[in-house]
């Protein structure tokens, strides 16, 4: 009995030793990471019909606390209002994306970080902002009343921001927009605006409206350019 005790003592003795022989575990934890956009989007910024020669309106930066590269995506909700641009000459390389402004609405920017070895996956990063309707604007409203049993004649100038250049954006004749022309708030007639801009149509006044000094001239926009409208008096003749 007592030969056996002591060599159960000797294997538990042993078992202790073989295990205070086992080398520390070297792995380390790995580490958290954020990230930060360094940059933000001019406030109001108005979509100027995605002609820029660059192929993007805007530069999308941010930065990984680890130093690994970001990578950018375009929220399933902005889908149709913002894009990541895929112009060859000026690719994504994960310090930055290029943002093309395809219509007017919300854009909202999603930043990620996988994570690797060493660091684990950040929290994503998110950037959001309106992109606004395209101003526009309307001149040179004119029409001539005419005579009692003949049609008004009418016409308007359209112009919005366009590019004119590769490079240079300025207000410029908008073509092939409705402008309606009304007296005392009924609507005569439409017409569509030209390369010039300039939109023209006739119609006839009711009796009341005969006396009518005024009238007005509207372009009702659409879901990327602001609506619009201007009166003149009438020019008899």
């Amino acid at each position: 009995m007592v030969r056996s005790r002591r060599i159960g003592a000797l294997t538990v003795l042993g078992l202790v030793a073989a295990l205070g022989t086992v080398a520390p575990s070297s792995a380390t934890a790995a580490q958290s990471q954020t990230i930060t956009f360094t940059n933000s989007v001019q406030s109001g910024a108005d979509w100027y019909r995605g002609d820029s020669i660059l192929g993007f309106e805007y530069s999308a930066e941010a930065e990984a606390s680890s130093g690994l590269q970001v990578v950018y995506s375009i929220a399933p909700e902005s889908a149709g209002v913002c894009s990541i641009s895929t112009h060859p000459l000026f690719p994504s390389d994960g310090t930055w994306a290029p943002i093309s402004f395809d219509h007017a609405g919300t854009c909202t920017i999603w930043a990620d970080q996988p994570g690797d070895a060493d660091y684990l996956p950040a929290p994503r990063a998110t950037q959001t902002f309106q992109i606004e309707k395209v101003p526009t604007w309307i001149d040179q409203v004119k029409a001539k009343r005419g005579l009692p049993g003949h049609a008004a004649r009418f016409s308007a100038r359209l112009k919005t921001w366009r590019f004119v250049s590769s490079m240079w954006i300025g207000v410029e004749p908008f073509d092939g927009e409705p402008v309606t022309f009304s007296v005392a708030g009924r609507p005569v007639c439409t017409g569509t605006t030209g390369a010039d801009g300039i939109a023209t149509c006739q119609g006839p006044l009711l009796r009341s409206e005969l006396s009518r000094l005024r009238f007005t001239a509207t372009y009702a926009g659409t879901n990327d350019y602001k609506s619009v409208s201007g009166s003149a008096f009438f020019i008899l003749g």
